[in-house]
C-alpha cells in the first residue's frame, strides 16, 4: 500500500466523525452561557456571586425569556442589595407579571430603606404596571427627596393623567429638583389622552 493511500484510509474516519459533531452555534453557546449565570441565582450562592450573575443577565440577556423566573425569587431575598438589584433587572427584562407577582415588587416600596424604595420605582417604570399606582401615590409625601423624585418619573410613565392633582402640590415643594420632577411628570401625563 503507498503512502498517498494510507493517508486517505486515515483521513477518512476522521471526516466521518468531524462531519459527525457539528461545531456548537452561537445560539447554542449563548444558551449555555445565560444557564450558567442563572445558575448563579440559586441559593445558596453568596450575595456577590448573586449579584454578579444580576448584572450579567441586565447587560448580556436583557431579551431573556427564561430569567424573569429565576430572577422574580430573589425579590424576597433576605439581603437587600440582591432585592434591590433584583427589582431592577426585572425592569429591564420587562416580563408580564401575574398580580401576586406584581405585589411582591410593591412590597419594596414599603421599604423603610430610601434607596430600596427608589430602586424598586425604577424598576417599575419598566414593568408598566397601572396596579401599582395606589401603592406610588403615597411616596409623593415621602421625607426622602429622591423617593419623592422616582414616584413622580414613575407615575409620568405608568399612570394616566388622572393623578395629576396629587403631583400637583410638589410644585411648590422645597426642593427645587422636586419642583422640576413634579413639573415634567405632570407635562407628560397630561400630553397622554
Amino acid at each position: 500500500m503507498s503512502i498517498g493511500r494510507r493517508s486517505a484510509i486515515l483521513v477518512l474516519p476522521l471526516a466521518v466523525l468531524v462531519a459527525g459533531s457539528r461545531p456548537a452555534r452561537a445560539d447554542e453557546l449563548s444558551d449555555a452561557r445565560e444557564k450558567a449565570v442563572l445558575a448563579t441565582l440559586a441559593p445558596p450562592n453568596p450575595e456577590t456571586s448573586v449579584l454578579q450573575g444580576l448584572v450579567t443577565i441586565e447587560e448580556q440577556f436583557p431579551d431573556s425569556q427564561t430569567a424573569a423566573a429565576r430572577v422574580l425569587p430573589l425579590l424576597k431575598d433576605s439581603r437587600a442589595k440582591v432585592r434591590r438589584k433584583a427589582v431592577r433587572v426585572l425592569g429591564v427584562l420587562q416580563p408580564k407579571l401575574e398580580p401576586r407577582e406584581l405585589a411582591d415588587v410593591t412590597k419594596l416600596l414599603a421599604s423603610s430603606d430610601g434607596p430600596e424604595v427608589v430602586d424598586a420605582l425604577k424598576g417599575l417604570r419598566g414593568l408598566y404596571a397601572p396596579p401599582s399606582i395606589p401603592a406610588i401615590l403615597p411616596l409623593l409625601r415621602h421625607p426622602d427627596e429622591h423617593v419623592k423624585r422616582e414616584a413622580c418619573r414613575t407615575l409620568a410613565i405608568v399612570a394616566d393623567r388622572s393623578v395629576v392633582p396629587s403631583l400637583e402640590p410638589l410644585l411648590k415643594d422645597p426642593v427645587g429638583d422636586v419642583r422640576t420632577d413634579a413639573e415634567g411628570a405632570i407635562a407628560q401625563l397630561r400630553r397622554k389622552p
